[in-house]
Order: C-alpha cells, then structure tokens, then sequence
C-alpha cells in the first residue's frame, strides 16, 4: 500500500499576522492558519473556546414539539421512558436525558436493550413492556430513526414516541410526534457532526431553557448543564465522530468537568484503570474509559453502565467498576483468542490473503467482538475483514 504524504504551506502573511496578534511561535500560527483560521479572533477562539457560540438548540428541527410534549408529561406526572442503546454513546445519552428528568421531578425511566437477545433500537416487543409499565411517553436516544414499525406499534397503544438520533434516516421514516435527528434532510441546524449524546444533550439543553420559561425551576433547583458534560465527551469521543464546532466546545468543557472529578461513576471507573484523574485527556477515555463501558454491552448487559454512570456515590460505584474491569478484561480475552486462531489459520494457508478482501467464520466465535478483531487484523494485514459466526 502506497502512503503519499502531502505538504501544505500556508499565506506567509496570515502567519505573520496571528502570530504578532497571539504572541505565539510562528509554527504554530501556521498550524492554526492551515486550519483555515483566519483572523485572530477566530484563532482565540479555537485556542480558548466558550460557550457563547453554540447552537441554538431549538434550530433542530422538532425540537420546540419534543419539548412541548415532554414538558406537558412532567407536569402532568406522566410515565416517561428513556430508551437507549447499549454502546457507549447510548448508555451516556440515556444517563444524560434520565439524570435530566429525574432532576425536574419527572415520573421517569430507563431501558436499554440486551445486545443479541433485543438487538438494536426501538422494536415493537419494547411497545409491550412499555405498555405494561403503563409508559405514556417513550423518548429514544441514539436510537430510533430506523424504528418505523415500533413507533407504528407505540401509536396504536397510544403512546407518544420522541425520536433522538444521529444516524441517516432511511426510506422507511418513523411517524413520531417528534423526530429530532440533525442528518435528516429537512433540518438546518449545521449539527450534522453530533453523537447520539450530543443530540441528548442538546434536547436537555432546550428542556431546561423551556422549563426556566414555565416557572418549573421556581420551587426544583434548576440543574447546571456543564455536570452533564463529562458523559457528553465520553459519549462523543467514543463513537468516533469529528471533534469540530460545538463537539470540540463541548469535550473541550467536558473533560475539564471529568477532571474534577464530581461524577462517582467515572472517578470510579478511573480509579479502577489506575490513572490520575487530573491528568486525563482524550486518549485516556477512548483506551481505558469507553472499553470498560462497551464490554458490558459486548459480553453482559449495557444496563450495568447507566446504573454506573448515574451511581450516587463512590461506594456504590466501586462495586460497578470492578465489575466493568472484570468484563473487559474477558472481552480482551476472548478477542486475542480469536485473533490467534485467525492469525494460526492464515499461517497454515497464507492464499487467504491472496484476495482483495479477507472473510472467515466460525460459530465458535463470539458475535459482539468479531468488529473489535476484525479492526485489528484490518490493520495488521491491510486489507478488509468480514468475520461471522456462522
């Protein structure tokens, strides 16, 4: 495989200029010049973001009838249940939504679906349950654009659906009284690059300036967005996606917020990993924080995360984080045996390499880990992976 490198020289000029304007090194005026920074307001603000540039979060669309309706249910004292998805951007998204709820007083519950026996988002048997939970409100979280069947099967039960995602809408769009989702076509919001914790917390974000509007936080004591931070970079970091306008202000606040060390859940899980909790950074939570939290979802349940992350005190905490020590450690287990096995077999007929594209199988393999090993053969190999367990 051929690696080209290329050089980009930026305007000599605008190098010059945010370098006198910052007092900084001329290189890196030129870093932040190649990132088409082109003033020196816009640099500072690059360098040293704040909040005083995000999104309004009413700019996505259905964001002001989600609100309406969930507004209506909390004074109501109407049956709410957050359902998530069992990765790390969905356990952060539905502690996000649900610590929320549960801080204004709400009638408010949480579900996140086993891996293999539920699988992915909302489907119409989680309907049942919430019928049975005499749920009159479902909003979903990193999950639910693909849910048309279940949003169909929530209607005829009377029961209100709000979709929260981040994923591309297919052809078959779920008939929800909101759909709040910025990759869908008909929305301007320019939040195309959020997780599905960032849409969350952007529907907390609006939540709590309507209920500051209808006098709730009178007689409740009206929460501080930035305690929600930290799950909104762990979120974000973990599933990967680009670190630019309100992500980067955002994670910027949030792993200034973790550093603090103020959520028991994360000291803990921290704690556990052996790091220094004032020195973390963003590496820290994509190796040591986001595996802990998506083993459980891989080889147990992602329910043990949210009750983890949403834990009230350290104490508690611990026993949860020792718990996702161990589950990681098996599912690293399990991947190496994996890997060795493929790698043995490649070993003994190296033709399966011959190809463009490397496919193997096995029913002795488990299911939730072949992505993770398939990455890291990918990478070792350099070509593509398809593992089944078959």
């Amino acid at each position: 495989m051929e690696t080209r490198l290329t050089h980009i020289s930026p305007d000599p000029e605008l190098t010059r200029r945010l370098s006198k304007a910052l007092n900084c090194h001329p290189v890196l005026a030129s870093l932040l010049a190649d990132r088409g920074l082109n003033s020196p307001e816009e640099a500072r603000f690059f360098l040293d973001p704040d909040f005083s540039r995000l999104t309004n979060p009413f700019d996505l669309k259905d964001m002001l009838q989600g609100v309406e309706r969930i507004h209506s249910a909390v004074v109501n004292n109407e049956k709410i249940l957050v359902f998530g998805d069992f990765d790390a951007d969905g356990v952060t998204a539905t502690s996000t939504v649900f610590e929320f709820l549960s801080r204004a007083e709400a009638d408010v519950a949480w579900y996140v679906p086993h891996r293999v026996k539920e699988g992915y988002s909302l489907q119409p048997a989680h309907i049942d349950i919430a019928v049975e939970m005499n749920v009159d409100l479902i909003i979903t979280v990193d999950c639910g654009i693909s849910a048309a069947e279940a949003v169909e099967a929530a209607r005829s039960e009377d029961v209100d659906v709000i979709v929260t995602d981040h994923h591309e809408p297919g052809e078959d769009f779920p008939n929800a009284l909101a759909v709040i989702n910025p990759k869908q076509p008909d929305c301007s919001s320019g939040l195309d690059y959020l997780a599905g914790v960032g849409v969350a917390f952007y529907l907390v974000m609006a939540l709590r300036k309507f209920f500051r509007e209808k006098q709730v936080w009178e007689e409740i004591e009206e929460p501080s967005l930035v305690e929600y931070l930290d799950l909104f970079a762990i979120g974000t970091i973990g599933d990967m996606v680009p670190l630019v306008g309100d992500n980067r202000t955002l994670c910027i606040a949030g792993m200034r917020q973790i550093r603090m060390g103020s959520r028991p859940g994360i000291k803990a899980m921290v704690q556990s990993a052996r790091l220094d909790i004032a020195q973390m950074d963003s590496d820290d939570i994509s190796y040591k924080v986001v595996p802990r939290i998506n083993a459980a979802g891989r080889i147990s349940h992602a329910r043990i995360c949210v009750s983890h992350l949403t834990a009230p005190s350290l104490s508690e905490a611990k026993t949860t984080a020792q718990l996702l020590d161990d589950l990681n450690l098996k599912r690293q287990h399990i991947e190496r045996e994996i890997v060795l096995d493929i790698e043995n077999r490649i070993s003994r007929d190296p033709t399966l390499l011959d190809g463009r594209i490397i496919v193997l199988w096995d029913r002795r393999w488990e299911p939730t880990v072949l992505g993770i090993a398939a990455s890291r053969l990918s990478r070792k190999y350099t070509s593509p992976v398809v593992l089944m367990s078959v």
